[in-house]
């Protein structure tokens, strides 16, 4: 049985290496990302974001929440990655209407 507070102890460096370790879920990931960022994710990323990325697809993986659930924890992680850009990089906001990057938190965690 897989204890509540399981998290691999792999550690991915970048997403390439992460979607070479789970490739069933490499082209979900990166088509979702690129559909809500408005371009293509780079390869290599933060390390909060891998692992808030990873815990996420093991979660979807081992039926711990719906697809659905998935789909919105996912723009959730986008929305914090849009807001992130326009204070550090303002200079990128071109790439996405920062409209967006204002849209309310969906948190749709169990309470």
């Amino acid at each position: 049985m897989i204890s509540k507070n399981y998290a691999p102890k792999y550690k991915w460096n970048s997403v390439k290496e992460f979607c070479n370790f789970y490739p069933e879920y490499k082209e979900q990931a990166q088509t979702l990302i690129k559909e809500k960022l408005g371009f293509k994710p780079a390869y290599v990323a933060s390390k909060s974001v891998e692992k808030c990325l990873r815990r996420e697809l093991h979660e979807l993986k081992i039926g711990k929440v719906s697809q659905s659930q998935f789909d919105k924890r996912l723009h959730n992680m986008i929305i914090h990655i849009k807001r992130y850009i326009l204070e550090r990089a303002p200079e990128q906001a071109h790439l996405f209407d920062p409209k967006e990057a204002e849209a309310p938190f969906l948190d749709t965690r169990d309470k």
